[in-house]
């Protein structure tokens, strides 16, 4: 991952993803409420998907690809306008759109923040509680984390990618309220960035 590509996440730097009949699709982060409304879509469309069928033959499934670009560039509470995913399906390819997902795929992705941050996937506690890993347990957690931070502001005002990859860098403790051996390590954050 390059310094470039880390600092268009942090900063949600918009990406055109397309202009169509004077609209324009632009991508910036993508918030919590629209990575769930998103993760619905991919999970209804890939029970649909085959193993076997390769991804350039996802045509059928165009309508859902539309939808979802429309929710990641509308980005707001509402969703966007249907005739958002009509213009998608009605101007551009199958394969337009499949370059334009992956696009949408990269602002809620992780695994190479985790590999260039060396996060590791352990919880700070190994007490499992009731909701653990849902939603509510995610605008819960940020509020904590994150002071001030009403349920509105996470869930739409901030990316999932910056809040997450936030919470991963606020110290950790065990659970007699000590801090971590990793939270305790001092970094020099230039030392750190030359490494890279």
């Amino acid at each position: 991952m390059t310094k470039r590509e880390l600092q268009e996440i942090f900063t949600e730097d918009p990406v055109m993803l397309a202009t169509i009949e004077g609209k324009e699709f632009i991508l910036t982060g993508i918030s919590l409420g629209n990575v769930a409304r998103i993760s619905a879509i991919t999970e209804e469309v890939l029970s649909l998907v085959s193993d076997d069928l390769p991804p350039y033959e996802w045509g059928c499934y165009i309508n859902e690809i539309a939808r979802i670009i429309a929710i990641a560039c509308h980005n707001g509470k509402t969703l966007p306008h249907p005739s958002d995913i009509s213009l998608l399906t009605d101007f551009l390819t199958a394969s337009q759109l499949l370059v334009m997902l992956e696009n949408v795929y990269k602002r809620m992705s992780f695994d190479e923040l985790w590999k260039y941050y060396q996060f590791d996937n352990k919880s700070s506690s190994d007490e499992k509680f009731k909701g653990q890993g849902s939603l509510w347990s995610y605008v819960n957690n940020y509020a904590i984390h994150f002071k001030g931070w009403s349920e509105y502001d996470i869930k739409w005002k901030v990316s999932f990618q910056n809040i997450v990859i936030t919470s991963m860098c606020t110290p950790k403790y065990d659970s007699e309220g000590k801090l971590s051996e990793s939270s305790q390590e001092p970094v020099d954050l230039f030392e750190f960035l030359e490494k890279r």
